[in-house]
């Protein structure tokens, strides 16, 4: 195991990245975009609340993908720069 002051100097950005990557890209998945595309399936597909649901729907879901996407960029950016 290499110890704290062996590390190359660019390790800090490749675990930001890892983290970054965890937290914006596979828990908000997880955490929003999943339960949200469940709570959509149990809809049913002529009920007049159903047009509602689907416009909240997709104000939310596309919110949380942007951020998730935004997340995924920058945790490439910090590996790529944890390669240096």
């Amino acid at each position: 195991m290499i110890s704290a002051w062996q590390r190359p100097p660019a390790y800090g950005w490749a675990i930001a990245g890892a983290c970054v990557y965890l937290s914006g890209g596979f828990m908000v998945t997880a955490v929003f975009n999943i339960p949200l595309n469940k709570a959509l399936d149990q809809l049913p597909l002529d009920a007049p609340e159903s047009h509602d649901e689907w416009a909240r729907y997709l104000r939310l879901w596309t919110r949380w993908n942007h951020l998730r996407t935004a997340a995924c960029i920058l945790a490439c950016v910090l590996l790529t720069l944890g390669l240096a």
